[in-house]
């Protein structure tokens, strides 16, 4: 069994390698704790500004007490630390996202300040076991438990210090003022039209096309460091992919309350505190259902008769987890039966579930505190995702369309709520409950953690590590929260050569993109900007710091920004390979100069070494000997200039005047296929290939340029052959019927089975008839045909009467054998048959197999269809029918 790891960050790790430097008894006693603390002997672990205590089990039944004091900053160095602070908002930012920057312990040190502790008069330790050394073995548990808090949450290292995140932020002044949302006042002529649209115009499509999931996870690291039983990435990935909405929708829909009619209710308000949907003048006769979904009787204040006075109505309202399936199951197609309230909320309805459908949803860590402020849980909600343009513009229209009444009411003195708080609450609400209740992976229950994600019920955080947990988690969701927030700024990143020749050294400027003004450098900028905009710039770039270290060094030591930074090879690698998968996700271009061109996907292409002029005809050996290419924009490589290539090591190379600007990961992808063998066995395999201009290698299809020969071959395709119709056959083919007589010569010859699908009556069966005559010419046979039973008589009385030269046996019915053949020109079976006796008709012993009603075989998966797959060796293979397809594009795939 693995065992549990600690300290799996630079910052856990280097506060561990801090207490083993305190002394060889620190060094020799720590390392006894970290078995206790692997078997989960630490039941309870508190953390306050500068101190620890902790229950550990022992050998005793009662667990002995721990006490831990860690010497906090004196007054001056907390100073000087704020001071520091206040010069760097980036690494400010960072901490308290929960990434420490490599170098923040020198630039503390570079101040005379000491973040890990140095000697072991630093702390102060006790605890209650009879052991006489200290630290014992229960300390040590701890500390090893407190590396496993601090990777998860790095700002515990200033609380063991003594400052509080409350203090933190209040110096720093980063505590953000909450916008007022009791600030809307609706005009007079809106309220004399309270229960009307306030625009006359179509509700948006709710038709979502893509899908939001891509986007989201390329935006998550993987492997988060905070869930150690999994890759809590890979586990929230299956949370999407198990949405099943249908037994939700199907138990609380509209069907199960034929009774119910809420449509035409006058006003309709959603109650953000208490998750409910408030509805007001409806009569009582249309509520019979009401108490099966459950709901209470209430009295909201609304405006009156034109002006802003207080009218106060009565109303019921209905928990939104217990009317959401029936708003979701409302046809939108009613709009005009219900009031324009009512239909607001069943539109809105519809676009979650859209959502949903489509993963336009993040999950989101909520920290709930009790009324004295005492205990604090966490839950996981989901949130609308409105990443792209067109999500944003269905809102949007909605918010300024929909009337007063879904939306104004007053609040106690504070005034009226605008229509973004309430309808933005209702979506995030609908979508939180379609979430939970579609997830079916339920093995998250079993999990104290991963329960989260599918629970409603918050978690109590009694102990550090659900504490550190969810802190982590809410950092690792940091990027997608923040792409989610309007008005961020937009930067921007300009790559320009460094000195020499060698191009070892590059220029990077950043920029912002202000709405309606050209691109100012960044430090420019700085200058000038509001503390929103501020703000937005140092999430933004602590958040891409993770991903691309190197930016990090944009931050001055004097404040602000500089203009701009150097960046070797090395960081070139980061920025172009994972680095700019991350600026993508933030919109933010990396801009290159007009020298260098940025090949994003390098082209393997595979050709035949007999390409050229031909002047006799090649042998099929000669036609399978395959070379490779490499395709870079404008250039072609042979495969040993790009290997050599490759050995240059650096995402920048000259080929003659032009440098290239190359990822990585490409440059391995490509050497990969290179390494791929060409597996094209015969002639017909190779046709083929040419036809689609492409040959399918284990890593996918590559472009093929067929040679001369295979290029005239394919277009001979086109050109049918004037063959006279053979001479043993009793009948005069009409004009069509000579055509794909024609036809099916041609594709057979190439390597290619026909699929003949003339209608009924229009005579498959004699264009069969005149192939197989054809083919028996030069010497090949015999064929097997395979019709329904109904069809095995026709068949005999065809080819008696058109085709008497040829041999028929009939394979149906009982005492047959197929143990001697020479003398057979054609074999009649039925599918029944050929699902029965599979294993006596040998795939080898036809070279023609024809199949009638081939509709026969339109389900894959079915046993007759894979018996008749069984026979795909044979060189020559026609199918037969007047219905190739019948409901699905599938049944044509199957056949051929």
């Amino acid at each position: 069994m693995k065992q549990k790891s600690f300290a799996l960050t630079w910052w856990g790790k280097t506060w561990i390698e801090a207490l083993e430097r305190l002394g060889s008894i620190w060094e020799n006693r720590l390392p006894r704790g970290r078995g206790y603390a692997r078997r989960g002997k630490v039941v309870k672990c508190e953390i306050q500004p500068g101190s620890i205590t902790a229950r550990v089990s022992g050998t005793r039944e009662t667990p002995y007490k721990v006490k831990i004091k860690v010497r906090q900053f004196t007054k001056k160095a907390r100073e000087e630390i704020f001071s520091i602070l206040r010069q760097r908002p980036v690494l400010v930012s960072s901490i308290l996202n929960l990434t420490l920057p490599e170098n923040i312990i020198d630039i503390f040190k570079s101040y005379g300040i000491d973040l890990l502790p140095t000697t072991e008069k630093e702390f102060s330790t006790n605890c209650s076991c009879p052991d006489w050394a200290n630290p014992c073995k229960h300390i040590a548990a701890v500390f090893y438990v407190l590396a496993e808090v601090i990777d998860n949450d790095p700002f515990v290292l200033f609380t063991l210090r003594g400052i509080p995140k409350e203090e933190f932020l209040k110096e720093l002044r980063l505590i953000e003022s909450r916008d007022k949302i009791f600030d809307f006042l609706p005009s007079k002529s809106e309220i004399e039209n309270f229960y009307s649209y306030k625009q006359d115009t179509p509700y948006h499509s709710l038709f979502l096309d893509g899908n939001g999931k891509g986007f989201i996870f390329s935006a998550l690291t993987d492997n988060p460091i905070f869930y150690r039983k999994g890759n809590f990435k890979e586990i929230l990935r299956f949370v999407y992919d198990s949405i099943d909405l249908n037994p939700f929708l199907e138990e609380k829909g509209e069907d199960n309350y034929p009774s119910l009619d809420i449509s035409n209710a006058k006003g309709a308000i959603f109650l953000k505190e208490e998750d409910e949907l408030f509805v007001y003048g409806i009569d009582k006769k249309d509520i019979r259902d009401i108490k099966n979904i459950g709901f209470k009787q209430k009295i909201l204040t609304i405006p009156d008769n034109g002006e802003l006075k207080q009218k106060k109505v009565k109303g019921i309202s209905i928990e939104l987890n217990n009317i959401l399936a029936y708003l979701a199951s409302t046809p939108l197609t009613l709009e005009n039966e219900m009031s324009p309230a009512f239909f607001t909320y069943v539109y809105l309805a519809h676009f979650a579930l859209a959502l949903v459908e489509g993963s336009y949803y993040i999950p989101s860590v909520e920290e709930i505190h009790d009324k004295q402020n005492k205990n604090v849980s966490y839950k996981i909600t989901y949130r609308a995702y409105l990443i792209s343009k067109r999500l944003k513009e269905i809102l949007d229209k909605c918010i300024k369309k929909v009337p007063l009444c879904t939306y104004l009411r007053y609040i106690d003195k504070r005034g009226y709520l605008p229509p973004q708080d309430v309808l933005e609450g209702f979506l995030d609400s609908c979508i939180n409950i379609l979430v939970k209740n579609g997830i079916s992976f339920n093995q998250l229950l079993e999990d104290e953690y991963l329960s989260a994600l599918k629970e409603e019920r918050p978690i109590l955080a009694d102990n550090p590590h659900i504490n550190s947990f969810f802190s982590a988690l809410r950092s690792w969701l940091a990027p997608l929260i923040l792409r989610k927030k309007e008005g961020i700024i937009r930067l921007g990143l300009i790559l320009k050569p460094g000195k020499g020749k060698t191009k070892k050294n590059w220029v990077l400027e950043p920029i912002v993109f202000p709405e309606a003004r050209r691109p100012v450098n960044l430090k420019n900028f700085w200058k000038g900007a509001d503390d929103k905009d501020k703000k937005g710039i140092i999430d933004l770039i602590s958040i891409l710091t993770r991903y691309i270290p190197v930016l990090g060094s944009l931050e001055s030591r004097r404040g602000g920004f500089k203009e701009k930074i150097t960046v070797t090879t090395d960081n070139l690698l980061d920025l172009i390979s994972t680095g700019k998968e991350y600026l993508q996700v933030f919109d933010i271009p990396l801009i290159f100069p007009e020298e260098i061109k940025e090949i994003l996907r390098i082209k393997p292409i595979v050709k035949t070494k007999s390409d050229g002029p031909i002047e006799p005809m090649l042998s099929l050996q000669e036609l399978l000997q395959f070379e490779w290419q490499v395709s870079l924009g404008d250039l072609t490589l042979t495969k040993e200039e790009f290997l050599q290539l490759c050995k240059a090591k650096t995402p920048l190379v000259k080929i003659k005047e032009d440098w290239l600007l190359i990822r990585p990961d490409e440059l391995e992808r490509v050497k990969r296929i290179l390494n791929t063998e060409i597996e094209i066995k015969d002639y017909a395999e190779l046709l083929r290939s040419a036809l689609m201009q492409e040959i399918k290698t284990n890593e996918g299809a590559i472009e093929f340029i067929p040679p001369e020969q295979i290029k005239a071959k394919i277009q001979g395709l086109s050109q049918l052959r004037r063959l006279r119709t053979p001479p043993d056959l009793k009948a005069r083919l009409r004009p069509y019927q000579l055509t794909g007589y024609r036809w099916m010569v041609v594709n057979c010859e190439a390597g290619f089975g026909p699929c003949l699908a003339d209608d009924m009556g229009l005579g498959k069966t004699i264009q069969a008839i005149a192939l197989l005559l054809y083919l028996k010419r030069k010497k090949i046979k015999p064929a097997l045909i395979i019709a329904p039973t109904t069809l095995l008589g026709n068949w005999q009385q065809e080819i008696a009467r058109f085709a008497p030269s040829l041999n028929v046996y009939s394979y149906h019915g009982t005492d047959k054998s197929l143990d001697n053949l020479d003398n057979i020109d054609v074999v009649l079976t039925t599918y029944g048959v050929l699902r029965q006796k599979k294993n006596q008709i040998l795939p080898d012993s036809f070279p023609i197999v024809i199949i009638d009603e081939a509709q026969n075989i339109k389900n894959p998966f079915a046993a007759q269809t894979k018996a008749v797959y069984a026979l795909n060796k044979a060189p020559y293979r026609i199918a037969l029918s007047g219905t190739p397809i019948e409901n699905r594009l599938m049944e044509l795939w199957s056949i051929f």
